[in-house]
């Protein structure tokens, strides 16, 4: 596995291999990046292009609101969820 580095401005830009490129493209979620080691050192998420409009954008927010009716979760409950699954 080969990675090349580039500095430009404040951003470091790493070139992926053909497989590794292949690999985080066809992700449905972010990719753990690990050293030598196996220590993770990061998370690529991969970039989703998209042919939807705005307007079926906006259908599936609301689609969504609705499925949700219209109530959301109050923040604390949020929280309490999070930190039931990772305790700080």
């Amino acid at each position: 596995m080969v990675a090349y580095l580039k500095r430009t401005f404040d951003m470091t830009i790493i070139t992926l291999s053909d497989d590794q490129a292949r690999i985080l493209a066809g992700s449905p979620s972010p990719v753990i990046v690990m050293d030598p080691q196996g220590r993770p050192v990061g998370q690529i998420a991969p970039v989703r292009s998209t042919s939807r409009s705005e307007e079926e954008e906006i259908a599936e927010a609301k689609r969504r609101m609705a499925d949700d009716n219209g109530q959301g979760r109050e923040l604390r409950d949020i929280i309490q969820d999070l930190r039931r699954i990772a305790p700080p």
